[in-house]
């Protein structure tokens, strides 16, 4: 599979600078590489359409995994590349209940494998990020 860290490359062409020279562009790949990244790209992203409003978090987290950082629970990144990000935003059910452990209350806070999705973004592209 595509390098995850390169799967930008696809989208972009190099930029080679020469002392004393303009810069010029060049591109990165041959043309058989580059249709194996767009087809990469193309399949990922119908994967990551696939995820609709009234799945689960069970669902969301097959693809993707929670941006690191202090999101709460609201940006998660693509598995096979962590450029690619939705935003979900969840339905609120309750869960303040008598007699729950803390464990159990722990696990409520950090959301449940059947938390459902009340919508989601389209996918874009962004960095990673450090808090």
């Amino acid at each position: 599979m595509v390098g995850r860290v390169a799967c930008l490359g696809v989208l972009f062409a190099s930029i080679v600078v020469t002392p004393g020279a303009a810069i010029r562009m060049r591109p990165l790949q041959t043309q058989s590489a580059l249709e194996g990244h767009v087809s990469w790209v193309v399949d990922s992203l119908k994967r990551m359409q696939s995820i609709k409003a009234g799945m689960t978090r069970a669902d969301l987290l097959k693809l993707f995994t929670p941006d690191g950082g202090l999101q709460n629970g609201k940006i998660f990144v693509f598995r096979d590349c962590q450029y690619f990000k939705v935003a979900v935003e969840w339905e609120q059910p309750e869960r303040v209940q008598a007699g729950r452990t803390i464990k159990e209350l722990e696990a409520a806070i950090d959301g449940l494998p059947g938390d459902v999705i009340k919508g989601i973004s389209r996918p874009y592209i962004e960095g990673m990020k450090i808090d």
